[in-house]
This record gives C-alpha cells, structure tokens and sequence, in this order.
C-alpha cells in the first residue's frame, strides 16, 4: 500500500478516524480491517510509536490552528464561573430589575446560555400599557468553578494507604501479555500495513 508520511493509507485512515472518535476498534473497521481482527489490530495499533506520533501531530496541529490552550479553556470557564448576574441588571428604585443588554461586553455575553424576551399588554383600556420580560439564563456557574477547582486540585483528599496496588500501566502490560500470547495461539499473525 503507498505511505504519505511513514503510515499506510490503512494507517493513516485508522489515524483520521481514530482522533474523530477514540474507538480503535471502530476506527480499524473504517480503515478496513476485518471485523474479526478490528478489535486487536486497532489496539496494536496503539501501542506502535509512530502511530501515536501521528496522533499528537494532528492533534498539536488542530489545538494550534483553533488556539486551544490551557490557558483560554481555562479563561473560558472563568467567564462562566465569576459572572454575576448584577452585570445584566439594574435594580430600580421600586424593587424592579431593569435589564440593558447594550453595555454587554464579550466576556459577559459568553456566559449567556439563553435569552427569552416576551411582550404583552397588562391591563384595559386607558390603563393598558406595554410589558417586556427578559430573562436571562446563564451557563452553569457552578459547574465550571468545579472544572477550575479540579484543575486547581482544590478539593483532593490526600491520604496514605499502605497497599500493594498494581499500577494501570502494568495491569495493561500484564493484560496485552496474556491476550498476545492466546492470539499466538488462536489467529494468523495480521498485516500491520
């Protein structure tokens, strides 16, 4: 098969898939492995170097083209987290809230989920008069101070525990082993390419 870049088209597909959605199985069909071996050849796949190159290229390319960085994920959620809705309001002298959106700066307006506006006339005749409600929804404050706390480990409970605990990695390793050596056994060796 020809190579762009050191990958196989089969490669550089299961490559393009697998950033769309992180299934290697599923980006494995896509790029036309067999249903049978999907599932293995698209874990294999991960393990090779030069296809988790790949990945972290495209990937830095698309967070550089789109500017994705810590920093303005987390200014994002900042917006969410610290607006106010005294920042849309304005309590008039009798207790009402008067709403002026055309002093609304970006960073307010990023924090807006909704805006719903109903008018309708109170009253009859002589004492009829225009009515105008404007309700603001605003993002989930509270959700995004949690993703900033979290990001922060504000609130990690820090404890000791004396147990033998084997590591994720080395479950894996111990896992592909195992798995590795009952497909030695079961299946054809596959075409990586």
């Amino acid at each position: 098969m020809p190579k762009q870049g050191g990958l196989t088209l089969k490669q550089q597909i299961f490559v393009r898939e697998y950033l769309k959605n992180p299934n290697a199985s599923q980006a494995a069909l896509v790029a036309g492995y067999s249903k049978k071996t999907a599932p293995w050849i698209g874990q294999a796949l991960l393990q090779k170097g030069y296809i988790i190159e790949a990945l972290g290229n495209i990937s830095a390319k698309v967070e550089d083209k789109l500017a994705i960085s810590v920093e303005r994920v987390l200014a994002e959620y900042a917006k969410l987290g610290f607006v106010n809705m005294a920042d849309f309001i304005e309590v008039q002298r009798d207790g009402t809230a008067y709403c002026d959106l055309s002093r609304l700066t970006r960073d307010q307006a990023a924090a807006i989920q909704e805006i719903n506006t109903e008018e309708y006339v109170e009253g009859k005749g002589e004492d009829s008069r225009p009515v105008r409600k404007v309700k603001i929804k605003l993002h989930d404050k509270k959700g995004s101070l949690d993703s900033i706390a979290r990001h922060l480990q504000m609130f990690v409970d820090r404890q000791e525990v004396n147990v033998n605990i084997i590591s994720q990695d080395e479950r894996r390793e111990r896992l592909s082993a195992i798995m590795e050596a009952a497909r030695a056994r079961a299946l054809p060796a596959p075409d990586l390419e």
